[in-house]
């Protein structure tokens, strides 16, 4: 029997406080995840719209040690919120903590 592969886990404090908005998109940074034992697959961001949870971002894992995307299609003027979870082989993690909210603004 194979041992149990331990999920990957995205810290609490891995996705970045400060994210830059603007003209209707934003751009989301955290800390990238540690292997734990299986290939990682993608992250997952979360948008948030008020109370309104919008379909994830998937972004391919890379290889730094930092990741970014970008997250367009945003409505300028009103606030997002953004969260984001690693997928592996084995499990899913939990999401990160909300960042704090950020408006895109028109130019």
């Amino acid at each position: 029997m194979q041992p149990a592969i331990e999920p990957f886990t995205v810290c609490h404090d891995n996705v970045n406080s400060v994210i830059q908005a603007e003209f209707a998109h934003a751009q989301v940074s955290w800390n990238a995840s540690a292997a734990n034992g299986s290939p990682l697959i993608r992250y997952e961001v979360e948008v948030i719209r008020g109370a309104t949870v919008l379909p994830l971002v998937q972004v391919p894992p890379g290889t730094a040690r930092k990741v970014s995307t970008t997250v367009t299609g945003l409505t300028n003027g009103l606030p997002y919120r953004f969260r984001v979870r690693a997928v592996n082989g084995a499990a899913t993690s939990a999401y990160s903590k909300q960042t704090p909210a950020v408006t895109p603004r028109l130019r």
